[in-house]
């Protein structure tokens, strides 16, 4: 499902086409890139800079006006995320999505800690994730995590703490798993590199009432190329795993295949450290008994 093209893009591509110009001339007379002007006409922009718009105007021989009730409409956008879910097979909306995403934000590193108690219970401390940007304008960022839903309420699954964005929206997208949609406050820029961190409330959302739960369970996210990947599980002293496993999968809802057995230590540490990882989900499996 492509994005959903705003009345602001619209008004561009009309604009553009009034005035005689291709793509490619509009950024040639701009000085943006016409990947960037792709972006703006497809709806993958959108909260551009406003330096990016006076420029786009201004190719475009608008008026003082004009150009103010040009740059003024990009400002009311703010991407939805049930358009993201609104497909029959949002499944597939998803993936879709997730590689469109690639287009305008490059993942450069993600790293992500858990704490699993004696309880064996688990906590998510913290992920940061690193970006470049890769087309003016990006200002929200689409991200998935996987759960146990017999033991977690997806109503109440969501993030406590974020740094550098906002929480705009969430929606269910599977049995065990749920989006959520990060706005940065601001478009970003071209080339920009940009980093946010965000901490997952498993506790609050825990069902008290569920007492006996699986044996083993994942750290699951999207990842792709060029991506140096970290993860890390700390282990209660109490909870030790018997195992642990690095594990990948081609999509979410694809079979996970084993990558490698993983050690753990003596301090109930597990990782998983990947240079360049593959395009995909990765993740740390584990089990007790």
């Amino acid at each position: 499902m492509p994005p959903v093209a705003s009345a602001a893009a619209h008004t561009l591509r009309r604009l553009r086409r009034d005035a005689g110009f291709s793509q490619e001339d509009l950024a040639h007379r701009s000085g943006v890139s016409e990947r960037t002007i792709r972006s703006l006409e497809s709806g993958r922009a959108k909260r551009p800079h406003r330096d990016t718009l006076g420029e786009v105007a201004r190719a475009l021989g608008l008026e003082r006006a004009e150009t103010e009730s040009f740059v003024a409409s990009w400002r009311q956008e703010h991407r939805r995320l049930d358009e993201y879910f609104s497909a029959a097979a949002p499944e597939e909306a998803m993936q879709r999505d997730f590689a469109a995403q690639r287009d305008t934000l490059r993942d450069l590193q993600v790293s992500t800690t858990l704490l699993v108690g004696a309880d064996r219970l688990h906590q998510h401390l913290i992920t940061r994730r690193t970006f470049q940007v890769v087309v003016d304008g990006v200002a929200d960022f689409l991200w998935m995590v996987s759960f146990d839903p017999v033991t977690v309420d997806p109503e109440l699954f969501a993030p406590s703490a974020c740094s550098n964005m906002d929480l705009a929206a969430s929606v269910d997208v599977l049995d065990g798993a749920k989006a959520f949609l990060g706005d940065f406050r601001r478009g970003l820029r071209a080339g920009e590199i940009y980093s946010v961190e965000y901490t997952m409330d498993y506790t609050s959302a825990h069902r008290a009432e569920v007492v006996d739960f699986e044996t083993d369970d994942e750290s699951l996210f999207s990842a792709v190329r060029p991506l140096s990947l970290f993860l890390e599980v700390r282990f209660d002293p109490a909870a030790l795993p018997r195992a642990a496993w690095h594990v990948e999968q081609e999509t979410v809802d694809r079979r996970a295949d084993v990558v490698s057995p993983l050690p753990v230590s003596p301090f109930g540490i597990v990782q998983v450290a990947v240079p360049s990882a593959a395009p995909g989900v990765h993740g740390i499996r584990w089990a007790w008994d």
